[in-house]
């Protein structure tokens, strides 16, 4: 309950510029360390050489587990977005590769837990930090008669979707006006009905 309160009543602050996938991936193998679980099996953990901004929180991490060529255990890690990350289709990106020189079958276990805690700490920050991966249309957050601001937001992919919320509810008692936010520039506006 600790982390949902936490994450619940954070004081939002939007990033200027979208992660990257070499910063993401160095911040939940940190994230992992500061858990104590990263195995201490392991030679290298690197980041991809091509980072790749990412501008949406739609994506998956995809994964291949394998002994190498010559020697030891490798774990590539992937990002795949969907169709949404300045991708027309579905699009897969490296990640980065961790790697052990170990070949036994505990420390493929390791490795399989490691991928595990990764997968689930990555798909975490990501859901905590949805805005800081959102980097396309806009947030209309609805303000009450009251002074206060709705407890929830409504992302529309257009303008057009922003003025027809609006339209659609300029109208309601509970409604005095909306805050709009532009998630590729980050400005906020006011309009008042």
């Amino acid at each position: 309950m600790k982390i949902l309160e936490s994450w619940l009543f954070k004081e939002v602050t939007m990033r200027k510029k979208p992660y990257t996938t070499d910063e993401f991936f160095e911040i939940i193998m940190e994230r992992l360390k500061d858990q104590g679980l990263v195995p201490d099996i392991l030679d290298y953990a690197l980041p991809d050489r091509e980072p790749v901004h990412m501008k949406t929180y739609e994506f998956g991490i995809e994964n291949s587990l394998d002994f190498g060529g010559n020697e030891g255990i490798y774990l590539d890690l992937r990002v795949k977005f969907y169709g949404s990350n300045d991708f027309w289709t579905n699009e897969t990106v490296r990640l980065g590769t961790i790697k052990t020189f170990c070949e036994d079958r505990e420390s493929m276990r390791k490795m399989g837990e490691l991928l595990a805690d990764f997968m689930f700490e990555a798909n975490r920050f990501a859901n905590a930090n949805l805005d800081d991966f959102t980097w396309t249309g806009w947030k209309v957050k609805p303000l009450l008669k009251d002074g206060s601001e709705a407890p929830y937001s409504v992302d529309c992919k257009s303008k057009e979707g922003v003025e027809k919320w609006i339209n659609t509810h300029r109208s309601a008692e509970k409604y005095k006006g909306v805050e709009i936010t532009n998630y590729a520039t980050r400005e906020t506006r006011t309009e008042m009905f």
